[in-house]
C-alpha cells in the first residue's frame, strides 16, 4: 500500500482509472456481470504492472475488493445515479461535463447513494481525487455538486 492512503482511498483511485475510460452511454448500457468483471480483470493487469509514475497501483485484498464493488454499483446503478445528480448539476447537465469531473461526481453519488460510508468521507475523498486529477477548478466543482447532493438524498 502506498504511504499516507487507506486501502480504500487506493479502490476509488482504481474504480476512477477504470470508469475515467468509459463514456456516459456505457454506464448506461447493462453489461453482464461477467464481462464487466473480464474488463476489469484486463484494466488490473495493466493496472498493477510495474510503473515508476504509478507505484501506488498496489491492489490488495480489500483494494481490489472495494474498488471492483465500486465499479460494479456504478454501473448497476448507472440510472439513479443520473437522475438523483441531475438537479444538483443545474444548470449544467452531466452529458455536457468534462470526463474527468463527470467520472468523479458519478462515483461519488453513486457512493453516496449506498450510503454505506459517512458523506464527510466522500465527499472529502472526491474533493482530494479532483485535486490530484483535475485542474483548478474541478475540485470546488467536485465539492458543490457532492455537498447539494448530500443535502438532497442523506
Amino acid at each position: 500500500m502506498a504511504k499516507g492512503h487507506s486501502e480504500k482511498t487506493l479502490a476509488r483511485k482504481y474504480a476512477f482509472k477504470f470508469l475515467y475510460q468509459k463514456t456516459l452511454e456505457d454506464l448506461k448500457l447493462s453489461v453482464e456481470a461477467e464481462d464487466l468483471e473480464n474488463q476489469m480483470d484486463e484494466f488490473e493487469e495493466s493496472y498493477t504492472a510495474p510503473d515508476e509514475e504509478h507505484a501506488d497501483n498496489e491492489l490488495g485484498l480489500e483494494t481490489k475488493s472495494f474498488g471492483r464493488k465500486l465499479v460494479l454499483d456504478t454501473f448497476a446503478e448507472s440510472n439513479q445515479t443520473q437522475k438523483i445528480l441531475g438537479p444538483c448539476l443545474a444548470p449544467r447537465t452531466l452529458d455536457k461535463l468534462d470526463r474527468l469531473e463527470r467520472t468523479i461526481v458519478f462515483l461519488g453519488a453513486t457512493e453516496m447513494h449506498t450510503k454505506d460510508t459517512p458523506t464527510p468521507v466522500i465527499i472529502n475523498e472526491y474533493v482530494e481525487m479532483a485535486k490530484e486529477f483535475g485542474n483548478q477548478k474541478s475540485y470546488t466543482f467536485v465539492n458543490g455538486v457532492l455537498d447539494k447532493l448530500a443535502k438532497a438524498i442523506r
